[in-house]
């Protein structure tokens, strides 16, 4: 059973992050549906919207129902989400395809996780969890930058081939998720409603466990900066006069290098704990934001691909590990979308004021807002930290 789902885990997020129309997206709203990039910007908001809406609920369906059957949906709703926007011809239904996708990505986000904790569980190999982790993350990134890289050439080769590309790959994830072995795990009874049930596991997380509850909101504010970093990479772009042809290839590069970090990252400080290296993480994209805001130059778009995927792919499955330890297997799959529940919220706020200082201070602005955010979290964090818990 183990190498099977391990094996069937990789595919389906290999299969899901098949990316073809990522670095298009904006040409394909523009030219195929004949919106505006404000209107793509409301659609981008959609998604965000779907994901904070249902990231809870969805773990907590996983919880109460089996993993493979939150899998299954997720790849339904995911391939119908594709199909969406290959039809789309005008807001409505592209907002219907970014929803369908929002919920695709809050069904699988925690279920999978889970799903894979819970498998080596069973056989009491936890301890092979964040190499795996890394692995399967590892994938993930890896073929989102391939795909990244070719769907630039299929866009000029046909407008609609990125898009069939992706339901292509998105149909394999959906096969892979069909055979996926449903590992022996306790279940919780669910005495009251699914409302206040839901809210007594998130207040588990972030009232009545602070080791949980750190790691929670770390991670929503670290991984919250990265998204940004990767979203204000191409503003950087533009502000050293790159060609559009140039922004794929970038892109593809450091999705690559998140790829290989994730696959590394259990070699990576093998003598630190999870929460030391996120902490080591922190420093670094401080730094990184720092020095790129300094100076616009070409020294700046290789921090920033390090500030962005590559930190997310070593920070990621360690803050899954650290939540992982500290929870039992009947609010796994919650209290893991909770977390990436917590990363949403915390980042629309932040990318709104990001994209503000952007327009209007230039990309630097941008860049020391991220890095005083941060710093000023950081030190939040810490103090939090020193008062409240240890060996964490």
């Amino acid at each position: 059973m183990i190498k099977r789902n391990i094996r069937l885990l990789e595919l389906q997020e290999v299969g899901q992050s098949g990316l073809f129309f990522l670095p298009i997206m904006v040409l394909y709203f523009r030219d195929e549906i004949g919106l505006t990039y404000q209107d793509f910007l409301l659609t981008e908001a959609i998604f965000a919207a779907t994901i904070i809406l249902m990231e809870v609920p969805s773990g907590w369906l996983a919880d109460i129902w089996q993993r493979r059957h939150s899998l299954v949906v997720a790849s339904l709703f995911w391939v119908f989400g594709l199909y969406l926007l290959l039809i789309a011809d005008g807001f409505l239904l592209a907002a219907a395809s970014q929803s369908m996708i929002g919920v695709g990505y809050a069904l699988r986000s925690g279920a999978n996780t889970a799903m894979l904790y819970d498998t080596l569980a069973v056989e009491n190999q936890v301890d092979q969890f964040m190499r795996l982790e890394g692995r399967r993350k590892g994938f993930s990134l890896y073929t989102a930058g391939l795909a990244s890289l070719c769907g630039g050439f299929l866009y000029e080769l046909d407008h609609a081939l990125p898009l069939y590309a992706a339901i292509a790959f998105s149909i394999v994830g959906l096969i892979a998720s069909c055979f996926y072995v449903e590992p022996a795990r306790a279940r919780r009874a669910t005495n009251k409603n699914a409302l206040q049930d839901m809210l007594a596991t998130v207040r588990y997380a972030l009232r009545g466990h602070a080791n949980v509850g750190l790691v929670i909101v770390l991670a929503a504010v670290l991984f919250s900066a990265t998204k940004n970093i990767n979203f204000v990479q191409q503003p950087y772009y533009i502000a050293l006069e790159f060609p559009e042809y140039v922004f794929g290839l970038l892109l593809s590069v450091g999705l690559v290098l998140g790829g290989f970090a994730s696959h590394i990252n259990h070699r990576i400080g093998r003598h630190v704990s999870n929460v030391q290296l996120l902490a080591l993480c922190w420093v670094v994209a401080i730094l990184i934001c720092g020095a790129s805001a300094l100076v616009i130059d070409i020294h700046g778009v290789v921090l920033l691909m390090f500030g962005g995927s590559f930190i997310y792919g070593i920070a990621l499955p360690r803050a899954m590990d650290a939540i992982n330890k500290r929870v039992g297997p009947e609010r796994r799959a919650t209290i893991l979308s909770t977390a990436s529940f917590g990363r949403e919220v915390v980042f629309i706020p932040l990318s709104l004021i990001v994209g503000w200082m952007a327009d209007v201070y230039g990309v630097s602005g941008a860049l020391f807002a991220l890095t005083l955010w941060l710093s000023i979290t950081g030190v939040v964090l810490l103090i939090w930290a020193r008062r409240s818990i240890s060996n964490i």
